[in-house]
């Protein structure tokens, strides 16, 4: 078992680049938890990415929790360590920023049941 903490749950039709064939959507659901955002991306086909809008950052000693809304509808909050954070100048940020959000598809979780 595994201790879930702080999670986001999105309709998978709000993913960019998370292929799942039609008829497999339905009532699918992700589960990503604020840890596994990342604002680095790879650049490669093993991460998901979400846009949205900064709608809110908080610094917590080692991390930056921020909520963002995303541009394909709903909100998530993420938290990226201090030292990200400091490489995208996240301090300087203000609200209304447009932010692109990395997740590796291995942090995902993919549920049907909510």
């Amino acid at each position: 078992a595994e201790f879930l903490g702080e999670a986001n749950i999105l309709d998978i039709d709000g993913v960019e680049n998370f292929a799942v064939p039609e008829a497999g959507r339905g009532d699918r659901k992700l589960m990503i938890r604020a840890e596994g955002f990342s604002l680095a991306g790879s650049g490669d086909d093993d991460q998901i990415s979400l846009t949205g809008r900064l709608t809110r950052s908080v610094f917590q000693g080692d991390s930056w929790l921020i909520s963002v809304d995303l541009e394909k509808g709903g909100a998530i909050s993420a938290r990226i360590a201090s030292a990200e954070a400091a490489n995208f100048n996240l301090s300087t940020l203000v609200e209304g920023t447009q932010l692109k959000l990395h997740v590796r598809r291995d942090a995902l979780i993919t549920v049907t049941d909510i």
